[in-house]
């Protein structure tokens, strides 16, 4: 090769996500000390000149997600707009799936889902903004739930009115009345604050210590309607 060829061989860039099971203990440490890259949640950093995309997001979870489960809920809600995630990554499973192994850092409750409230994100599955907004108003306390709510409004994908419909349709199941309830008000709220951006990184130290671990993710398939939804099932840390 000559010398000319040589100086202008493209050099490789450096991957857009790293995880910290990847790379030694120090050289995480390095890459967000330095400010290569920015911790985004569960053991993942992302590269620090690019956007943080719900792709992104999606695929710093692929090995953590088994190939039976859809991220749900706040870990949905946090696949699709960022900022700091949950403490636990929240996964739904079918009725009668095999449970998911427990992790102090993971939860997994019962669901059943149609194939229109799924949205696949770099290969894995997660419930889109209109199923993840009605699960928020559902299951989520407090004021967790009216700003993530707000959040997930301001995407312009939440449709409030067939949320409601929907909410009408389950009748007394849990969290239906609470439910409908935050909904009015975020249908009467014209005043919908600024939130967070898409990109926000997680703390650097929080990120150095959060857990490893998860299987490897696959195809979701055969859950079945929203109407029918199973109680939860929550691992033991």
């Amino acid at each position: 090769m000559s010398v000319w060829s040589e100086l202008n061989r493209p050099v490789p860039q450096a991957p857009p996500l790293v995880r910290r099971a990847e790379v030694s203990c120090g050289a995480w440490t390095g890459l967000l000390l330095d400010g290569a890259y920015l911790p985004i949640g569960w053991d993942s950093a992302v590269r620090a000149d690019l956007e943080c995309t719900p792709e992104l997001r999606a695929q710093s979870l692929v090995g953590r997600v088994p190939h039976r489960a859809v991220v749900g809920r706040l870990a949905a809600a946090w696949v699709h707009l960022g900022g700091s995630p949950p403490r636990r990554l929240e996964l739904l499973v079918g009725p009668g799936a095999r449970r998911i192994d427990p992790r102090p850092d993971l939860v997994s409750h019962e669901a059943t889902l149609l194939d229109d409230d799924l949205e696949p994100l770099a290969g894995v599955a997660v419930t889109n903004v209109q199923r993840t907004g009605l699960d928020v108003a559902r299951f989520v306390e407090g004021a967790q739930a009216e700003h993530w709510l707000v959040r997930l409004a301001e995407t312009g994908r939440l449709d409030v009115e067939a949320g409601l419909r929907t909410l009408a349709d389950l009748g007394r199941a849990r969290g239906t009345r609470q439910a409908s309830a935050r909904l009015r008000r975020l249908r009467a709220d014209r005043r919908l604050p600024r939130s967070l951006g898409t990109g926000d990184p997680v703390d650097v130290v929080d990120a150095l210590h959060l857990a490893d671990g998860g299987e490897h993710r696959g195809q979701m398939r055969g859950l079945g309607h929203l109407e029918h939804e199973a109680g939860e099932r929550h691992p033991v840390p």
